[in-house]
């Protein structure tokens, strides 16, 4: 039943991404094209700095839609109109929250990579056209590969990758856990009479109190410790990373076990 969960979340969310993600990149070739014309008329000024513009606005615009149309399906999902429906199906509460937390998770990674091919599109997408650009692309992922083929896979460069493997799992246990905290706040909120203001106000009544504990802990966890050390031109080493992420999950932790909770015993449909 998972799966035709999942099934629906991401079929029912993709078409919406999809578009926005055509867009962002049609903007960000259009960009490339329209900075490459060199011209003093006056309306082709303007024409640029438009779309230049529209394409800065689209880059935010992918980062916010991807959180309000995830935590506002969650809503309308579990605790709306549709959770009437969803609320007959044959799962359990844990299912629910996991059909909805992976595809906020996949498409806020989708999101930060289609960013990253927005501007890669909009640096090098003028160039596609000028002879000799696909003969560079060939010869620049060569070059790579020879790279790779030409590595000494020592010790030191293992280490280096399991250090990679677990900065992404701390980036991946954090995320993971902001999301959780906006289901619980949303949880919470729909327990009182203005649901959205309270959510809200629990949303940053939960950071406060996660802060202090953290402070008193000695801000030994949690992704902090990670943004200090860069902060400071530190290195972080591996296991100061994997302590972090066992903090951040534990928070992730809490979090689930509380929404679960609301949905098992406080579930209050609007």
């Amino acid at each position: 039943m998972l799966r035709k969960l999942l099934k629906y979340e991401f079929r029912s969310t993709g078409r919406t991404f999809g578009l926005i993600y055509l867009a962002t990149a049609l903007l960000a070739l259009a960009t490339g094209l329209l900075f490459r014309m060199e011209t003093e008329l006056s309306i082709m000024r303007l024409i640029q700095a438009v779309v230049g513009s529209s394409f800065g606005v689209m880059i935010c615009v992918i980062f916010g839609a991807t959180a309000v149309l995830s935590l506002s399906r969650y809503s309308r999902g579990i605790y709306g109109d549709e959770g009437y429906l969803v609320h007959t199906l044959p799962v359990s509460p844990w299912q629910l929250i996991t059909a909805k937390l992976i595809p906020c998770l996949v498409w806020s990674i989708a999101s930060c990579a289609m960013a990253l091919v927005a501007l890669v599109l909009m640096i090098f997408g003028n160039r596609v056209g000028l002879p000799g650009f696909w003969e560079g692309v060939v010869q620049f992922f060569r070059a790579v590969g020879h790279l790779f083929g030409q590595i000494e896979w020592t010790a030191k460069c293992w280490q280096a990758i399991g250090e990679l493997a677990l900065a992404g799992l701390l980036m991946l246990a954090f995320l993971a856990g902001l999301v959780l905290q906006c289901y619980l706040c949303i949880g919470l909120g729909n327990l009182m009479r203005r649901r959205a203001l309270w959510a809200v106000l629990f949303w940053f009544g939960i950071n406060v109190v996660s802060s202090w504990l953290q402070t008193f802990l000695g801000d030994a966890a949690g992704i902090t410790t990670g943004l200090i050390a860069l902060l400071n031109r530190s290195r972080l080493t591996a296991g100061s990373m994997a302590l972090a992420a066992l903090f951040e999950l534990l928070w992730a932790a809490l979090w689930w076990a509380g929404t679960q909770y609301l949905l098992t015993r406080r579930l209050n449909l609007s």
